[in-house]
């Protein structure tokens, strides 16, 4: 690392798998979310979930203080594929995927909100044994609450990871093979986790898996056009290492003082944590009173130790953390704005 970064110049690494991997373990953790972003080092949550049934259906958002926990913001709404950062008028209905950013200890009463009843998962089995899948068993050894099993179909490849893994259990044979999966009881898993390099086989897997029972299954996908395909046909969780990559990155393309930026459903929106300068039209001034653009919302500010989720009459102060989320359209505003001096 010192030859990249000295030598050749290299600001910064990007590593797909090590984000893929934190990715799923968070998911694993908040059963139910979709996806799963946190700032402010660990203090605010941005978690995405399906919402069928329960309070949220209907709900008008200007009334959505009515019926959440405090420190509990909607970002950004999913319906029919379309993304929506909301206002207070928009309503809430029927299978939408609902964003949610929350302190930390809001994330049950979000779950319950959403009316979620996944368990957190502790039987999990891997398939796919190349470099994703040794870190994804490694980061799982590390917290000491998950039985892990990792399916591999090249006999050497398992040596290997036998020789490198501790308490995971390395199966010899190939995961998209039904009666494999069977024998090794896929049904009765928490989580099956599709890590090979193929995503057909990825979804193959994931299939098989979840109609032996499987009570989630997260594939991996290379390739976007397949996201939309694998939610039509029932999988609704699912990992992307170009996703990955790409939030990895946006912290460094982005002005202004950018801590860290994650995509949200795609490249449709972006939630950005980044330090408010002074001179920015945003301090200040009482948020209710700012000329913000349609597609953009502020869903919390961090100022010391405390995390604010803001209102109206909440005024963000120079150097203040915040995080906004920002429609697509709406980014060289918001970079300009982030920018300000």
């Amino acid at each position: 690392q010192d030859l990249i970064h000295g030598a050749l110049g290299i600001n910064a690494l990007i590593n797909p798998e090590e984000e893929v991997a934190s990715t799923i373990e968070r998911m694993l953790s908040a059963p139910g979310a979709l996806e799963y972003n946190e700032f402010f080092n660990h203090k605010l949550k941005l978690l995405s979930f399906l919402v069928q049934e329960g309070p949220l259906v209907g709900c008008e958002l200007r009334r959505f203080r009515e019926i959440a926990p405090e420190g509990v913001i909607v970002a950004a709404i999913v319906r029919n594929e379309v993304l929506l950062v909301p206002s207070g008028r928009d309503v809430i209905k029927e299978n939408d995927i609902v964003y949610f950013a929350c302190l930390g200890d809001s994330l049950g009463l979000v779950r319950k909100l959403a009316t979620n009843k996944l368990a957190p998962a502790k039987d999990i089995l891997i398939v796919g044994g190349g470099n994703m899948g040794l870190r994804l068993a490694r980061l799982l050894e590390e917290y000491g609450v998950y039985n892990v099993k990792i399916a591999e179909k090249d006999e050497e490849r398992c040596h290997m990871l036998a020789d490198t893994l501790n308490s995971t259990l390395v199966l010899h044979g190939d995961g998209a093979d039904q009666d494999f999966l069977l024998e090794e009881n896929a049904g009765e898993m928490d989580a099956v986790v599709a890590l090979t390099g193929i995503d057909e086989t990825n979804i193959l897997i994931s299939l098989l898996a979840q109609s032996l029972g499987a009570e989630r299954v997260i594939p991996r996908l290379d390739n976007n056009d397949y996201f939309t395909l694998v939610e039509a046909i029932g999988i609704h969780y699912f990992v992307s290492p170009n996703s990955a990559a790409v939030n990895s990155i946006l912290r460094y393309i982005r002005r202004g003082r950018v801590i860290s930026a994650v995509s949200i459903r795609g490249d449709e929106a972006e939630a950005i944590e980044a330090v408010a300068l002074a001179g920015s039209k945003i301090v200040g001034t009482p948020l209710e009173e700012l000329d913000l653009p349609k597609g953009v919302l502020i869903l919390a500010i961090s100022r010391g130790d405390e995390v604010i989720i803001p209102w109206g009459k909440t005024v963000i102060e120079p150097e203040d953390h915040i995080v906004i989320v920002a429609a697509r359209d709406t980014l060289p505003w918001v970079e300009k704005v982030l920018a300000a001096a």
